[in-house]
């Protein structure tokens, strides 16, 4: 291959995600040159409001998207969560390394007595918190995992939820440890974003080096990626709706669906191709 350039966004979790998938492209490629290009976008700008304020997740991947369709970058790296339902022509998401723990996280100060005040910018999030901790207001709270962890340091917040998997990719919960506290939901407990823990690397559909991108794919990973994001489009939700999907593997390799609708749950189990082709009809009751 080629020199590659890598187009990311300049959190240090974005960061993180990028070396990921640039460190197992070198395992396979020792020789292979790459740039990391930063890109800001708007959504990284507006921070003061709401995201259901703002706009959809578009906010987070117009600039990356015309990067790549101007040939400025070869591939980019998002949190797939991120992603809206529908990408630009002539794009698509090629590959998604091993999939990251989805589950969702409240963080506390340790020992904390009250939890009062929740910071959260997720609707999902907030319908959970308010369901666990009911006397608790919930506040918006937007920001890197760092500009966060500070506002409930400088307690404008008691507490605040972030997902698993950044905390991971980060070290937080290990380096931090004396100075928080961290409660892990169970994913059917507070059922996790649509994949939520997935890296997903987007190209353009004529990428030269796609077959070689390919092979830091993670088959599971991808399948729970078309699957939840299948899900995702036949809901057809805002930024302002609550919506929760989440999909895992079983034991004798069938997948379970999990989808929550404006607090209203429904499941599926069996094999991937029957849950797949039940996602309309699944979506139907759901929202009936």
């Amino acid at each position: 291959m080629d020199k590659i350039k890598i187009g990311t966004r300049g959190s240090k979790l974005a960061i993180a995600q990028t070396k990921i998938v640039e460190k197992a492209l070198k395992k396979q490629f020792p020789n292979l040159d790459t740039e990391i290009v930063i890109i800001k976008t708007q959504g990284d700008k507006i921070l003061n409001k709401p995201l259901s304020e703002i706009g959809d997740k578009g906010l987070f991947i117009n600039e990356f998207e015309n990067a790549l369709l101007n040939n400025e970058i070869d591939i980019a790296i998002h949190s797939a969560k991120d992603l809206p339902s529908e990408l630009k022509e002539g794009l698509e998401v090629i590959c998604t390394p091993k999939r990251a723990d989805a589950r969702d996280v409240l963080i506390t100060k340790k020992n904390a007595k009250n939890i009062s005040i929740i910071g959260t910018s997720s609707p999902r999030r907030e319908f959970y918190m308010k369901k666990y901790f009911p006397d608790a207001e919930v506040k918006t709270i937007r920001g890197n995992i760092d500009t966060r962890l500070k506002k409930m340091e400088n307690g404008d917040y008691d507490a605040i939820v972030l997902a698993k998997a950044g905390l991971d990719r980060l070290n937080i919960s290990e380096t931090m440890k004396e100075k928080f506290e961290f409660k892990i939901f169970k994913t059917d407990e507070v059922i996790p974003a649509a994949c939520q823990g997935i890296i997903a690397v987007e190209a353009k559909k004529d990428f030269k080096f796609k077959n070689e991108i390919l092979k830091i794919n993670d088959n599971k990973t991808f399948r729970q990626y078309l699957l939840e994001r299948e899900s995702l489009k036949y809901l057809q939700v805002g930024c302002s709706e609550i919506n929760g999907i989440y999909s895992s593997f079983t034991d004798d390799n069938n997948i379970e669906l999990i989808l929550m609708y404006n607090g209203r749950q429904i499941r599926s189990v069996g094999e991937y191709s029957m849950v797949f082709g039940e996602i309309p009809k699944l979506v139907s009751q759901i929202k009936a």
